[in-house]
């Protein structure tokens, strides 16, 4: 099976059925597994059918995977399984932070 096939899009983490643990899921193929495996039961709603459909539509070539991947991500937040991406740290990301500043006193003139 080729790589194109599983269609892949930016990683999305949402929390598994172990207390705990998350899990990152970075293709349809891995998106609709989860759902079908490891979703849990009790959280199901309307939004996990439009993210099956969505998905596999998206398998079979009918939709992009962007598109795949929000409704996977909007069934997730409905079942409070998502885990938001953490903020971009400004010291990591090349920027200082204001607050890591020190400020020089200034002189009196």
């Amino acid at each position: 099976m080729e790589y194109e096939t599983y269609r892949a899009f930016s990683p999305v983490t949402v929390m598994s059925r172990r207390p705990g643990q998350m899990i990152n899921i970075g293709t349809a193929y891995d998106a609709a597994k989860f759902l079908l495996e490891e979703w849990p039961p009790e959280r199901g709603g309307p939004l996990v059918l439009v993210a099956m459909q969505a998905l596999h539509d998206c398998l079979a070539g009918q939709l992009a995977p962007a598109i795949a991947r929000v409704a996977f991500i909007e069934a997730a937040r409905q079942a409070n399984i998502y885990v938001p991406p953490a903020e971009i740290d400004p010291v990591t990301a090349g920027r200082p932070s204001p607050r890591w500043r020190k400020s020089k006193p200034r002189r009196k003139a």
